[in-house]
């Protein structure tokens, strides 16, 4: 997302983005606008090889590519129970 400045807030970067402030604390969020041309983009899309490396496509990752992917870093990580796509 940072990749394609999806965000409309100017200074959000990738090294800076922990250091920001919720506004609310009881929320556990912070609400990032996003611009309106782009609202439309998958985050998670699929990488199509070209002649020397890979493109990011706009087409989206298949649900069980994600779905496989999820449940094995579950796995990995020690997850009591099996992690699942829900908020994607």
């Amino acid at each position: 997302m940072f990749y394609d400045k999806v965000f409309s807030v100017p200074e959000l970067t990738p090294e800076n983005i922990f250091h920001l402030d919720i506004i609310c604390p009881s929320c556990n969020q912070l609400v990032v606008p996003q611009k309106r041309e782009k609202a439309n983009t998958y985050v998670l899309r699929r990488c199509e090889p070209t002649l020397n490396s890979y493109e990011i496509s706009n087409d989206p990752l298949p649900n069980y590519t994600i779905r496989y992917n999820l449940k094995k870093c579950g796995e990995i990580a020690g997850f009591k129970h099996p992690v699942i796509p829900r908020n994607l």
